[in-house]
């Protein structure tokens, strides 16, 4: 497994479960991971000590998707800051929502901050109907986003 250098370049990508750095832009269930063989629902990037995971468009992942990159996070910090950025995606499904209120549990409990950015009117709306947007904390972007997490800091 690759690690994942802590890298100031935005274009630099990484696969969210083995870490793998991505050659190109990835797409949405488009080919597999070269080194681990999954499916890229996600790009993972680094900035200063923050994950930041860009949901793929095209595509909503599923719990296991989300439960592997979860155990990927835990098992590389004790406590890690993540920013899941929902830019690409235009609507999100209740298996999508659940699978991020288990990470959000779990990043919590481990003492992490997660922070979800970038939502689409249609997303925002569903979780404001879900009462969720009071569960979660949400910036408009990723630059808002990592601000928060690095006054944490």
């Amino acid at each position: 497994m690759n690690n994942a250098a802590e890298n100031p370049k935005e274009d630099v990508i990484y696969c969210p479960v083995c870490d793998a750095l991505l050659q190109g832009k990835p797409s949405a269930g488009g080919p597999a991971c070269p080194d681990c063989r999954h499916v890229l629902w996600f790009a993972r990037r680094r900035v200063g000590g923050v994950t930041v995971l860009d949901v793929l468009s095209g595509t909503v992942a599923i719990n296991a998707d989300i439960q592997r990159v979860s155990d990927q996070l835990l098992s590389e910090a004790p406590s890690p800051h993540v920013v899941l950025n929902l830019a690409r995606l235009r609507f999100i499904s209740s298996a999508f929502v659940a699978g991020m209120i288990a990470l959000q549990k779990r990043v919590r409990t481990s003492g992490g901050r997660l922070i979800l950015c970038g939502m689409h009117r249609v997303v925002r709306e569903t979780l404001h109907g879900a009462r969720l947007d009071g569960y979660f904390e949400i910036c408009e972007d990723d630059q808002e986003a990592l601000k928060a997490l690095a006054q944490d800091s």
